[in-house]
């Protein structure tokens, strides 16, 4: 499944993705947090232990119908719309810039709180059938609304990339998500019908299925490769890489469900019922509800709490001595740090993609960045070898030099490996199997190279080393990996900054939850030049040393 974290080599999409749903629901109280004693429907996929990462996503919002607004765990009260909606609210987004919320009226009034944007009040002044759903761009800077006839109306930075407005719908479309890179949506009908827009990829629907009970709305998986919907009697329907987890479908509920959102690693669900009643699956925490409250008017919308990391760190490149790195962002935004140099970044480029992966030339006298797209940006003595194109049907995952630098290679999600100039292929993971390739190693020598996947599994190709991957059941995705000097062994890394040593590779350490404080989190890691350490950079822009490696400084305050 490919999870994403743009990179985490993702998490960034992940982040970025939403995960609410709107259903067709209709008028709550105003709020602030309250008692978490509702009924909880809990499964685990990690043996019972919740991971500290699905901890760490702190929180989540409900909103009622008359625009009340509840805040669980870590999640802030920024404000609600009770008592000054022109009509029933239906649904929130979250803005990732300032991490407030925008709640969405039926008859298309938006109301920005906690600081989000409110665009110049810039609302449809007239929507042709009540708004169902809303969904946040993959920068905040704008969202959509959708009607129940398919009418999409773009606020902000966000596009249009098609509806089913004027077109026969068999049942009223009651939701939305939007892709991982933002170029794209799902729009679903009450009748589990699905309609794919922009880069959204159709992974099926219940839209030729009997249901017990309507369809009220849908979370996409981080990376876009699925998605969930949920029906009101708490049934839950996977397609694409989304795991089903669990469901309420046979369980007795007080209210009906109302909306879902998935954690930020899509390995668990909440569902969300019209008395604020909460139910978890997989690693999704619970927080809290409002199932032991007399509500003025049902919920209608949930949102989670996403690490404030919106710009985040998704690589670190070390300079030849070893004496200095960069960091970059997804923004391409780029920070040397010891003897690394500026050599300039995108920070003043207005980027299609958010990049996802950087490489030092030989001399350290520049680097490449490659995007989610596998476009490459050239900085320094860095020379361009080509771009990847047409862009590949799977999100670039990242990129590595040739050793004596005059070529380099991409890979994405799905396993496919391109290389330029003189680069070799020497063939790839594509079809392997369902999980996501997480990092790309060459050999010393580049006559060869690893492909690991999220779960740790280890492929190899040309003179690169048969290994055995990670023999331990992980409970968080491989973000990153590093050869020795010999090319006979691996150093592999999780979300959570696990070390995991194959072949003749040495561990010098793995992160500690109290240097992952808060809502933070591995990205990257990069290998010391004699192989005695090695850095990892986190989403937050801090770097951690092991081994021999030293630290020159980060971004974690910047």
């Amino acid at each position: 499944m490919w999870i994403d974290r743009i990179s985490a080599r993702r998490v960034a999409f992940v982040l970025l993705t939403p995960l609410f749903v709107l259903g067709l629901g209709v008028p709550s109280a105003e709020g602030q947090t309250t008692s978490p004693h509702s009924q909880s429907a809990r499964t685990s996929t990690s043996g019972g232990r919740v991971p500290h990462y699905s901890e760490s996503e702190a929180g989540y919002w409900f909103v009622g119908a008359d625009g009340g607004v509840f805040n669980f765990g870590l999640a802030q009260f920024g404000g609600s719309a009770s008592g000054a909606t022109t009509a029933p609210v239906v649904g929130m987004a979250p803005d990732y810039l300032s991490g407030g919320y925008w709640l969405a009226g039926r008859d298309g009034h938006v109301y920005s709180e906690g600081g989000a944007n409110d665009f110049g009040l810039d609302t449809p002044e007239f929507v042709s059938a009540p708004i169902t759903g809303i969904a946040t761009t993959f920068d905040s800077g704008g969202y959509w609304l959708v009607g129940a006839d398919g009418r999409i109306y773009p606020i902000g930075d966000a596009v249009n990339y098609g509806s089913m407005y004027g077109k026969h719908l068999n049942s009223p479309v009651v939701g939305m998500a939007s892709t991982a890179d933002g170029k794209g949506y799902w729009l679903v009908a009450s009748d589990g019908g699905i309609f794919s827009f922009g880069d959204a990829v159709f992974h099926g629907s219940t839209g030729a299925i009997r249901l017990n009970q309507p369809i009220v709305g849908m979370t996409a998986t981080p990376a876009g490769g699925g998605y969930w919907f949920v029906a009101a009697d708490g049934g839950v329907f996977s397609f694409g890489d989304a795991t089903f987890l669990g469901s309420m479908g046979a369980t007795h509920l007080n209210k009906p469900v109302v909306a879902m959102g998935s954690t930020f690693d899509g390995l668990g669900y909440w569902l969300a019922a019209a008395d604020g009643g909460i139910f978890t699956f997989g690693d999704a925490p619970y927080y809290g509800s409002t199932g032991n409250l007399q509500l003025a008017s049902p919920i209608v919308g949930f949102t989670s709490v996403f690490p404030n990391y919106l710009n985040r760190t998704i690589a670190i490149a070390p300079t030849t001595t070893g004496n200095g790195y960069w960091l970059a962002t997804i923004f391409g935004f780029v920070d040397h740090f010891g003897d690394a140099g500026n050599h300039g970044d995108a920070r003043n480029v207005s980027l299609n993609l958010p990049i996802i992966g950087m490489a030092p030339t030989t001399d350290a006298g520049g680097y490449w960045l490659v995007d989610s797209g596998g476009s490459i940006f050239t900085y320094g003595d860095a020379a361009s070898h080509g771009s990847w194109n047409p862009s590949p049907s799977a999100p670039v995952m990242g990129m590595a030099v040739t050793p004596d630098g005059a070529g380099y290679w991409a890979f994405d999600a799905a396993g496919t490996v391109r290389g330029f100039g003189d680069a070799n292929t020497y063939g790839d993971a594509t079809g392997r199997d369902g999980n996501y390739m997480a990092a790309f190693v060459p050999t010393p020598d580049g006559l060869g190279y690893w492909e690991v996947d999220v779960d740790g599994t280890v492929y190899n190709y040309g003179d690169a080393e048969v290994l055995p991957g990670v023999t331990a059941q992980l409970q968080f995705p491989v973000v990153g990996a590093i050869t020795t000097p010999d090319g006979k062994g691996l150093t592999i890394v999780d979300f959570a900054g696990d070390a995991y040593v194959v072949g003749d590779a040495v561990s010098h350490g793995s992160a500690t939850p109290s240097q992952l404080p808060g809502l933070d989190f591995v990205t990257g890691m990069a290998r010391t030049p004699d192989g005695g350490g090695y850095w990892m950079c986190t989403a937050a822009g801090n770097v951690l040393p092991f081994g021999n490696a030293a630290s020159f400084g980060s971004t974690v305050n910047s």
